[in-house]
């Protein structure tokens, strides 16, 4: 069986107001080399039922749900396990990514050899409507890449402390075995904080 570029890894959690938009945008990307890995942390809504209708509509979708629940950061973990690709790409249950997010990502990555390509979003106000770019909110996200330096790295962590922002070479995060810790506040950080310690390149676009 062919094993695919990106696999991308989605939680799931009581998301079913959301989910059929995320997942539309994800089997309609431009870059179809991709495998789709959701994982449902004991959903009390139907998000499960209709994860595993996209699962049966689309061979690159796969479904998995825990006997218990998990909480985040070990759902996160499980997907890690998972994951078959050169590269993997978070995308939560919330998220909606344009048609070409993984083709735009992935060239960056290839042509820069890079470990890590971020990119940027915009905040959807549900309620209007309306989207914000992400620079205009925080303002973090106009800073450069960061360089080699320990100091550089951190701080670009703590600026970009969203992990659902970007393609991450899978090789990294397996040989240095970085993980999300359960039980703890923005558990996004901490892996962050690990990935762009062990990083060798990373680029923004």
């Amino acid at each position: 069986m062919k094993v695919p570029v990106v696999s991308v890894l989605v939680p799931i959690y009581n998301s079913s107001r959301y989910l059929t938009a995320c997942l539309d945008s994800l089997i309609r990307q431009t870059f179809t080399d991709i495998e789709i890995i959701c994982m449902d942390d004991g959903s009390t809504d139907n998000s499960l039922i209709l994860a595993q209708a996209y699962a049966k509509k689309d061979s690159r979708v796969h479904v998995f749900s825990p006997a218990t629940h998990q909480g985040i950061a070990n759902i996160r973990n499980l997907l890690l396990e998972k994951a078959s690709g050169e590269y993997i790409a978070f995308v939560d249950s919330d998220d909606i990514v344009a048609p070409d997010y993984l083709e735009v990502l992935y060239r960056e990555a290839v042509q820069s050899n890079a470990d890590i390509v971020r990119g940027l979003y915009y905040l959807l106000d549900t309620q209007t409507n309306k989207r914000q770019p992400c620079t205009e909110v925080y303002k973090e996200f106009l800073r450069k890449e960061p360089d080699a330096r320990p100091i550089s790295r951190l701080q670009a962590a703590l600026d970009d402390t969203q992990v659902w922002l970007k393609l991450i070479r899978l090789e990294v995060v397996r040989t240095n075995q970085i993980r999300f810790l359960p039980n703890s506040l923005a558990e996004d950080l901490s892996f962050e904080i690990l990935l762009y310690q062990y990083a060798d390149k990373i680029r923004f676009v």
